[in-house]
């Protein structure tokens, strides 16, 4: 009675062990068919570049591209890079409170919490030529920036103060007449433009293939569960062959 309890409990197992197999197998298959014919099938000048592909690839998209305030040039940030005109500028490394361009002196500020750089350029031919690059500190945390008759005007947690001449200057008393700046978002067409060129197409497809392929598209787990599944196949062989042969002894019965 024991023995034929056990025998379907056996048969069951090989059962559910088989049909998960099967899935590994199917996925290994079709996964390794678009690997072998990368070029007849378009795998390898596909690239994908929805949020989710992008953030799990650690890639920037449309809501880490910024824009400063100006209708005269194109001053873009994706993510920790500063771009003008379509070409690169420099890296920022520190968190961005606000942006602003002078027009009128050539001059484009960063202002971090407690630092403000400003890089100087020269115009020539409706482009700009970065001539110079200085910082300033403050000891109080800048919280927000804005103007007041062409003057730039921080606030603190506690004072409000004025650059003048690229210095921090004495305490600014009248709060109701500052337009206070904020970053802008770009429009979608042009913020697209500046990812093509900070990061290309997006994610390639054959590489997403490639880890799908070999699991570690889904994780460390998934790659153990993988393995696993492999090992499935030994039991997989004995059980039929143990299988086959009570068959083969019923028969001569």
């Amino acid at each position: 009675m024991k023995k034929n309890v056990i025998k379907k409990k056996f048969r069951k197992l090989h059962k559910y062990l088989g049909f998960v197999f099967s899935i590994f197998i199917f996925h290994l298959t079709v996964t390794g068919i678009l690997l072998l014919y990368p070029k007849e099938l378009g795998i390898e000048k596909k690239f994908l570049n929805n949020n989710f592909l992008l953030k799990k690839y650690k890639m920037s998209n449309l809501s880490d591209v910024l824009m400063a305030n100006t209708s005269s040039h194109e001053f873009i940030i994706v993510d920790n890079s500063f771009y003008i005109n379509n070409e690169f500028i420099d890296t920022i490394s520190e968190k961005i409170v606000s942006l602003f361009y002078n027009d009128e002196e050539k001059k484009f500020y960063f202002f971090h919490d407690y630092k403000i750089r400003i890089y100087i350029f020269e115009e020539t031919k409706e482009s700009l030529q970065l001539v110079d690059v200085r910082n300033m500190t403050t000891d109080d945390k800048i919280m927000k920036v804005g103007l007041s008759e062409k003057e730039i005007i921080l606030r603190s947690e506690k004072n409000l103060y004025k650059i003048s001449y690229e210095k921090i200057v004495s305490n600014y008393n009248n709060d109701k007449e500052i337009n206070w700046i904020n970053i802008m978002k770009p429009p979608e067409e042009l913020a697209k433009k500046y990812l093509k060129i900070h990061q290309g197409e997006g994610v390639s497809f054959h590489r997403i293939i490639t880890e799908l392929h070999s699991g570690k598209f889904f994780g460390a787990e998934v790659i153990f569960l993988m393995f696993i599944s492999s090992l499935t196949m030994i039991f997989l062989i004995v059980s039929a062959f143990v299988f086959g042969i009570n068959y083969k002894k019923k028969n001569k019965l």
